[in-house]
């Protein structure tokens, strides 16, 4: 079914209003560069509210007039089939005058069989971007889905340097005294409200958060996979964010599920924190070891995407863990341009706990968060 005269309109309309918001919105810069690779479809993902749509968006106005973006979260997009789109994108070119090189797609899990849609794009040699949502769409689903046609990138919450480019703060060399003071102060805010690109832009940042940790909990989690045990899942989600730069014992979790609700849960627990892992919310780091056996074995330790979330599980704010947090997932962004990267935490002989063993290939490095 093709495109009616009045939707032409709103369509057109929708687009002119895009490029209004381009021209007019100051984009905070990401540290993330992504590399084009010939034939390869650029799949962003990572947790919700870190900033996927901005980021693509961004994308989108460096090439501007060559690029096309559609939100399926959109009515009048949600239910396009493949000619229509081809349709828009004619539209798009003889009203803009300009030749479509770029196609971005977000919210691509809302269109039906798009599978078959980016890879025909990608066959007519468009180069496309695509994101979906963490609560419908898995980067292995996505590399599944499309045959090892794509390149992953994960979209992080802001670093500091990009929170501190967020509120406006001039990144140099040198800072007077004054200036560090500030910095200090605004580095116990990003400590202690985290780094939801939101957050740092808004006041009522307790509210959002709470917001953002509800709908994380029960859209990403418990609708996503269907979790039926409900009060054993709460449990969890809120152990796992009390205990975060923590080590986890497995089994010390599984034996309070089954005291508390008289029935052994343990391998539900096992099955609930490994879909959790699958959310983006959580980490869980392994103990280096030549062995592969002892690595895979628990315990391990627990780092979540966001210090902010953790608020609220928390008795008393202790900034050695936030500062450790911090560090992992700055290590962890590195893996966007070192997929060889792998991080672990280490014990030596003597058992002294060394924050982070990090291998790349043959080259190791030891960090310790202080």
């Amino acid at each position: 079914m093709y495109i009616e005269y009045m939707e032409r309109g709103t369509i057109i309309q929708y687009y002119v209003n895009l490029h209004r918001f381009l021209k007019r919105e100051k984009f905070i810069e990401r540290e993330l560069k992504i590399k084009e690779i010939p034939n390869k479809i650029i799949s962003l993902i990572g947790p919700r509210r870190a900033g996927k749509t901005f980021y693509m968006l961004n994308l989108m106005r460096k090439r501007f007039k060559r690029s096309i973006y559609f939100d399926f979260e959109i009515g009048y997009f949600r239910e396009l089939k493949f000619k229509e789109i081809m349709e828009i994108i004619k539209m798009y070119e003889e009203y803009f005058n300009s030749k479509v090189e770029y196609i971005f797609f977000d919210e691509i899990q809302s269109l039906e069989h798009w599978q078959n849609i980016v890879r025909s794009f990608e066959n007519m040699e468009y180069h496309i971007f695509i994101s979906g949502s963490s609560s419908k769409l898995l980067s292995k689903e996505i590399s599944t889905a499309l045959r090892g046609r794509t390149i992953s990138y994960t979209i992080f919450p802001l670093s500091f340097k990009e929170f501190l480019k967020c509120k406006m703060f001039p990144m140099r060399k040198y800072y007077a005294i004054e200036e560090i003071v500030k910095i200090k102060k605004l580095l116990e805010e990003y400590l202690s409200y985290g780094s939801f690109p939101e957050i740092a832009l808004k006041e009522e940042k307790e509210l959002i958060l709470k917001e953002y940790k509800d709908l994380i909990f029960f859209k990403d989690f418990i609708e996503r996979f269907s979790i039926e045990h409900i009060e054993v899942a709460k449990f969890i989600f809120e152990f796992l964010l009390q205990n975060f730069s923590k080590e986890m014992s497995i089994n010390k979790v599984s034996n309070f599920v089954t005291q508390k609700l008289k029935e052994n849960k343990k391998n539900l627990v096992y099955e609930y924190v490994n879909k959790l892992e699958k959310t983006f919310l959580f980490f869980f780091v392994e103990k280096y070891d030549f062995s592969v056996y002892k690595r895979k074995s628990w315990p391990k330790k627990i780092y979540a995407i966001d210090t902010g979330l953790t608020r609220f599980y928390t008795f008393k704010e202790d900034k050695g863990k936030l500062m450790e947090n911090v560090v992992f997932l700055s290590l962890k962004k590195r893996s966007n341009i070192k997929p060889l990267q792998e991080i672990y935490f280490y014990k030596t002989k003597n058992n002294k706990e060394i924050d982070f063993l990090v291998k790349e290939k043959n080259r190791i490095e030891l960090i310790e968060v202080t």
